[in-house]
């Protein structure tokens, strides 16, 4: 018998060092920790999954401080990061105080404690601990800021992009005009987080750039020159896209080359007496059969547009020129003359029923220099899409221009990964579900409420 005991202590301890090996094994290749907060804080998103498990070449992270002094979040991201992409990340971690020359290896002016710095045989980026959360809108009674969530994701795969990225593409956004840039940063950032460089040009007097991927123009309250004209259908022409982001209908030069790609802005805003949320100007459009739309996930959010313009497709197929409309309003909607004297938004007689067009894209097929043929792209649609910062975070918009982003950059990846937020986001409901939920609140659940109490009385009055 004690032998036998004998042999089965030793085959159990056999066993669980086997398990203990195996474990180790599974956890450098794979995650086992079990995340049990509410937004997921200590999980990837599965988008920067995607870049990481294909990743073309080493990646390094370098934290300035110390292991055992760095954020909890911080240093179980990483060591996913590293077991994801199969140990192509790798993670150092540097006392800033014992390291004061750093920032001169990877030749940076500004190079604070906790901050990161990605690397790759490419070149490097800084990313500020202070950019890894999202901070709220600015307290009335402290003047300060509370974070409202992380974007630890979405910095950090941006960081990845930049470093890996064989060409970095320019965007440029015209100047001499009047354009006001100050309300969009959030667009800035899209481009920022996908890895384009933001330059800013008169093409009066100067160029487009030869490596621009995307030109823009926005809001512009001066007209293009004759010259503007000619380099902009000269960059086109040579595969470039221009997005025009418009405040008001477009007239002079500007609006002759829009009718050329087939599209023309009315003095007009959308207005919706159903697909709209809080105020009837504020709708909700539904998305244009494109591939643009097709990778964006709509199954629980919707795009909102402020304040739109409609835009009229001039002709859909013309001289190798494809129109398609990318956003468009509900059968419910009507415009509202802007000339009007007495401008109200309910509905009246006289007033043209939608949908209407409110964003559009014109695409056209080049040859360029006897080498693979290019499309270029003229998307037409109003500043308002973008310039919300919060329209932009809480809604689709966010993802309608990453998508057209990715378009334009088809040769790298281009993601767009939400923050973890800290805070509840209200529920947005519009067209049937709003009325369903409206009723049931109202009357529905009230009623259900008083005829069980009357059959429960009227069961139990003579007992």
């Amino acid at each position: 018998m004690g032998g036998i005991a004998l042999t089965s202590t030793i085959l159990v301890i056999i066993g669980v060092i086997l398990v203990n090996v195996l474990f180790s094994l599974l956890s450098e290749r794979f995650s086992l920790s079990l995340d049990l907060s509410k937004e997921g804080m200590y999980e990837v998103d599965p988008k920067a999954i995607d870049v990481l498990q294909d990743l073309p070449e080493d990646v390094t992270f370098t934290v300035m401080s110390r292991e055992d002094q760095t954020d909890l979040i911080l240093t179980e991201t990483l060591s996913k990061y590293a077991t994801y992409s199969g140990n192509k990340v790798k993670v150092r971690y540097l006392d800033p105080n014992l390291n004061p020359n750093i920032k001169d290896e990877y030749h940076l002016e500004t190079l604070n404690g906790g901050d990161i710095v990605v690397s790759s045989a490419r070149r490097n980026k800084r990313v500020s601990v202070d950019s890894l959360t999202e901070q709220g809108d600015v307290d009335y009674y402290t003047g300060q800021t509370a974070p409202t969530g992380l974007v630890v994701d979405k910095q950090f795969v941006s960081a990845i992009l930049y470093v890996t990225s064989e060409v970095i593409p320019s965007v440029v956004f015209t100047d001499g005009h009047g354009e006001v840039y100050s309300d969009m940063t959030t667009f800035d950032e899209i481009l920022s987080n996908n890895s384009f460089e933001a330059l800013s040009r008169n093409l009066s007097l100067e160029e487009i750039p030869e490596n621009t991927e995307l030109l823009v123009t926005v809001a512009p309250q001066n007209d293009l020159t004759a010259i503007e004209v000619e380099r902009i259908t000269a960059f086109l022409k040579r595969g470039g896209n221009w997005m025009v982001l418009h405040n008001e209908p477009p007239t002079g030069n500007l609006a002759l080359l829009l009718k050329e790609f087939g599209m023309e802005v009315e003095n007009a805003v959308v207005v919706d007496s159903k697909m709209a949320i809080t105020y009837p100007y504020l709708i909700v459009p539904e998305m244009g059969t494109h591939d643009i739309n097709s990778t964006i996930d709509a199954s629980n959010k919707f795009l909102v547009a402020p304040a739109v313009n409609p835009i009229k497709m001039l002709f859909e197929d013309r001289s190798g020129y494809l129109v398609t409309a990318l956003l468009k309003s509900s059968d419910s909607s009507y415009s509202k003359d802007l000339a009007a004297e007495n401008l109200n938004f309910e509905k009246q007689e006289g007033d043209v029923t939608g949908p209407f067009n409110v964003a559009v894209i014109s695409e056209k097929y080049y040859q360029v220099d006897n080498a693979s043929g290019k499309t270029s792209r003229v998307i037409l649609m109003s500043k308002n899409i973008l310039a919300n910062e919060f329209l932009v975070d809480s809604y689709l918009n966010r993802s309608f221009v990453t998508a057209i982003v990715a378009a334009i950059k088809p040769s790298s990846p281009t993601v767009d990964i939400a923050a973890k937020t800290f805070i509840n986001q209200p529920l947005n409901l519009i067209g049937v579900p709003r009325i369903i939920v409206i009723w049931g609140l109202a009357a529905i659940v009230p009623l259900c409420i008083f005829v069980t109490g009357f059959l429960v009385w009227r069961k139990r009055r003579h007992l």
